[in-house]
């Protein structure tokens, strides 16, 4: 029963795959049909439903594809018939569903099947690991490309009382809480481990528990200060309803207009609302990672021995758009002790960098005069105008005041956002100096080892080949050392699964 119970182990990432596309159909379905239902006589909603269903696509497709990508990329099974071709062909369109059925199969044979030399056991050790290691890697870039986009506009959308009361018409109740509530923290946490587990693969599986968990909390902080700075960004601009939403009503009720000063009239006829915060927020977000992949390229990798794949790389550099993550650098030449403080510092101040200025644009486009004068007119104006008119011209969404998360966004988002990554910071500091693997060892110390190792195999060449023929500690690499070189070089070594 327990074999039994480890190898269906691997299934249940087949379900939780169908589970979420069933959930992400559905409410794409909702999304198309709030567009095509959508009442234009008034504020007209229809444009932010179309913009939701599009985007959702987009991230479905993008995902998907991703997936297909890392599913494939070097990972090579035995096609040596025509039918086994064509089934391979086949399969790799759907990846996500595939290759968690090849790993169950395999995990199916190795509980059940004996082996019967050390070399086989070994074989099949390595082939586990591996599909370990890319299933992780899918999980990963399904997360960021697909799941933090939607909990993106599930967050939206319990900030926006509008937007969320409609879509509630089109989608059953249950569904639209999964999907606003629940998902977003699952989301969230999974997101944070599996992006640990990545951490942990690429570092050859060589953190600790506290390490893993002091990491994870790292990744945590890390990706909310990058949430509160986007959402910050995204809500001040014309694709978030809800500032337009009041200013159409407002501006309309004209039965009220003599009672209010000039003043007044005058701010609610001048505040307005662009796209150019939503505009530079995707410009920042793609140029991010393509200028983290070309710096890692071009400046780390070449004076590093080991040199993570291409695909690593890739999956790095779009880590990095939500949380900071540094690749494995193993410096072959003069290194000091502060290359590893000074790497990991660039990498973190430029997230940081990134957040402060997903902060700054809106108080640099609308001035800072909108959120302390503005908004709070507008306030006014609202509670006001219910007040004189309760079952009036406005509709149910309409709200008896601004909500405070929109009237004290320009302190809680950024406060929220630099706080959630001063933490982060602190956190990973301690998992650096206190609890990593080398932590008390310098960079100086292991060049000094590896330069000691590389003279002894000089002296006594012969004792090269009986070493490698076990994968013990003695002979200086681990075997998890052995399976991260088959899988994450791009030299004459491949990953054979």
């Amino acid at each position: 029963l327990y074999k039994f119970a480890m190898s269906a182990l691997p299934l249940y990432v087949v379900g939780a795959i169908s589970l979420e596309y069933y959930l992400d159909f559905s409410l794409a379905k909702a999304w198309y049909s709030a567009f095509n239902g959508t009442n234009t006589t008034d504020f007209d909603f229809a444009p932010y439903f179309l913009g939701i269903f599009i985007f959702s696509c987009i991230t479905l497709i993008v995902s998907y594809l991703a997936m297909i990508f890392i599913g494939s990329y070097k990972t090579y099974f035995k096609t040596e018939k025509p039918h086994q071709k064509i089934f391979y062909i086949f399969s790799l369109i759907l990846t996500p569903i595939f290759f968690p059925l090849a790993h169950f199969i395999f995990t199916l044979k190795k509980q059940w099947q004996t082996t019967a030399t050390f070399e086989e056991y070994l074989d099949k050790e390595i082939i586990s690991l591996q599909y370990d290691i890319i299933l992780n890697q899918m999980k990963v870039i399904k997360t960021l490309l697909e799941n933090v986009p939607q909990l993106y506009v599930a967050f939206l959308l319990s900030l926006s009382t509008p937007l969320y009361e409609k879509i509630e018409r089109y989608e059953y109740k249950a569904i639209v809480i999964l999907f606003v509530f629940v998902k977003p923290i699952f989301t969230v946490i999974s997101n944070a481990w599996q992006i640990t587990t990545l951490h942990k693969n690429i570092r050859d599986q060589k953190v600790g528990m506290l390490g893993n968990v002091l990491v994870c909390l790292t990744i945590f902080f890390c990706t909310m200060s990058r949430i509160f700075a986007i959402t910050f960004c995204i809500i001040f601009s014309s694709c978030f309803p809800d500032i337009p939403f009041y200013l159409y009503w407002l501006s309309n009720s004209a039965v009220f207009q003599n009672e209010i000063t000039p003043y007044v009239r005058e701010t609610l006829y001048l505040a307005d609302i662009s796209y150019a915060p939503a505009i530079f927020l995707i410009i920042l977000l793609v140029a991010y990672p393509i200028i983290y992949y070309q710096v890692t390229k071009r400046y780390m990798l070449p004076h590093s021995i080991s040199k993570p794949s291409r695909k690593v790389r890739l999956l790095l550099a779009i880590t990095n758009i939500f949380c900071p993550l540094k690749p494995k650098l193993d410096f072959a030449r003069k290194i000091n002790d502060h290359h590893n403080l000074i790497i990991n510092g660039a990498i973190f101040f430029s997230f940081f960098i990134n957040n402060v200025l997903f902060l700054i644009f809106p108080f640099l486009w609308y001035g800072t005069s909108f959120f302390t004068a503005t908004l709070p007119v507008l306030d006014e104006l609202i509670r006001y105008f219910r007040f004189k008119n309760s079952f009036g011209n406005f509709p149910q969404s309409f709200p008896t005041k601004i909500p405070t998360t929109m009237l004290k966004a320009h302190i809680i988002f950024p406060v929220g956002s630099v706080l959630f990554f001063i933490v982060g910071a602190l956190l990973f500091i301690i998992y650096q100096t206190k609890f990593h693997f080398w932590a008390t060892l310098r960079p100086t110390d292991m060049m000094e080892y590896k330069r000691g190792m590389e003279l002894e195999e000089t002296i006594e060449p012969g004792q090269e080949k009986n070493k490698s023929k076990v994968p013990s500690s003695a002979s200086g690499q681990s075997s998890h050392g052995i399976i991260e070189v088959m899988i994450d070089t791009e030299g004459e070594q491949k990953g054979d699964t």
